[in-house]
């Protein structure tokens, strides 16, 4: 019986672990373009796409279930600035 209960704690800690997952995905075409992405909890997902010179990119996530996708591209854009923070859970 305690084989069995600590094989179940085993399973269940496992699965947790495994839930901590953080994907994240920077593209920058251009000069003098700053991407900073801060991810901590369980399912986050960052996806970051400029194109221009002298663009500022901020994301800091925590909590359960985030997600943030930016894109700068019109004609490679120039000196824009984007911050995003998410804090709670799935947002």
């Amino acid at each position: 019986m305690k084989k069995v209960i600590l094989s179940a704690m085993a399973l269940a800690m496992g699965s947790f672990v495994m839930a901590q997952t953080n994907d994240n995905n920077v593209s920058q075409k251009g000069n003098n373009n700053d991407t900073d992405v801060k991810q901590t909890g369980q399912v986050h997902r960052s996806v970051v796409r400029i194109g221009g010179n002298g663009n500022v990119t901020d994301v800091t996530q925590t909590g359960v279930d985030q997600n943030t996708v930016i894109e700068i591209s019109a004609n490679d854009a120039n000196s824009n600035m984007v911050n995003v923070k998410q804090d709670g859970s799935m947002n």
